[in-house]
């Protein structure tokens, strides 16, 4: 289907953005 690729690719946007604005505070980073 076109619902996963498009899941991943969110999520993947969503955990860069999150990384640069305050990745190094995450947990488990």
């Amino acid at each position: 289907g076109i619902i996963f690729p498009v899941v991943i690719f969110i999520t993947a946007v969503v955990f860069l953005a999150w990384f640069f604005i305050g990745g190094y505070a995450a947990p488990g980073a």
